[in-house]
């Protein structure tokens, strides 16, 4: 019996580690995304401080609740601590309620359990699941929405356990690897980045220098036209008055020839 009981609680660790090594690496694949700031990244690596950190689990728990015909019922968790293991056990007193858990973090809302209908027979339910990235809002909500009769009764124990010590140095260790190698990466693809950003700035300005001096050319160019033009308008003001004197003349004689 003993043996069996070591097998299962072995068999529960690794389920454990596994559950939290796929949170971690969901939780590092857009964590660079999520932490513009070192202060930030460095939070979601290094989780709780360990200085004065104690694995207290809390629990909540609810006796022979009503819940209203059309009504529903919901009880918000915070989890604030990565890597805490969630068990919940429902008892259900008669007929059937919609049963739903959502989690709520700053990047969306994660359906952990689809509202189903629970019928009495099915009770009592239990799960356990991990929250892998924190802050969360856990909403556990049980709805009796379609019901315009029958009042539901229920029951509930909700238990959160936080991560060990030896967890959360594990933790660490698992967040903090990949990401680094994910840091690494997307420095040399920004250095790669920045001098193609850099050479397209040379070819710019040396553009830019080359429109320039075209644009001052032109503008010499406009300034001696408009310098020739005025001449050239003077000119021909010139020319049109002595053509006028000389047709003058020889039209109609010289006056001092009258």
């Amino acid at each position: 019996m003993t043996d069996n009981k070591n097998e299962n609680s072995e068999s529960e660790a690794r389920a454990v580690d596994e559950a939290e090594a796929t949170a971690d690496a969901a939780m590092v694949s857009n964590l660079l995304q999520k932490a513009p700031t070192i202060e930030a990244l460095l939070q979601q690596i290094d989780g709780p401080s360990l200085t004065s950190y104690k694995a207290e689990e809390s629990s909540y728990v609810g006796h022979n609740l009503p819940i209203t015909a059309g009504g529903d019922l919901e009880v918000p968790i915070q989890i604030a601590i990565a890597g805490s293991m969630v068990h919940y056990e429902v008892e259900l007193k008669s007929h059937d309620v919609v049963f739903e858990i959502i989690a709520e973090r700053e990047e969306g809302v994660t359906v952990v359990k689809e509202a189903s209908r629970v019928n009495v027979a099915e009770s009592p339910i239990s799960q356990k699941f991990l929250v892998g990235s924190v802050p969360c809002l856990l909403t556990f909500r049980w709805d009796n929405g379609y019901s315009w009769m029958r009042e539901k009764v229920i029951s509930y124990r909700i238990t959160v356990t936080p991560p060990n010590r030896d967890s959360v140095i594990k933790g660490r260790r698992r967040r903090a690897i990949p990401c680094l190698k994910a840091v690494q990466e997307d420095l040399t693809e920004l250095k790669a980045q920045t001098q193609m950003v850099k050479a397209e700035k040379e070819t710019k300005r040396n553009l830019v220098e080359k429109l320039k001096k075209q644009l001052h050319d032109a503008q010499q160019e406009l300034e001696n036209a408009e310098k020739e033009e005025a001449i050239l308008v003077e000119r021909e003001k010139l020319r049109k008055e002595q053509e006028s004197a000389l047709l003058q003349r020889v039209q109609k004689g010289w006056p001092d020839e009258k």
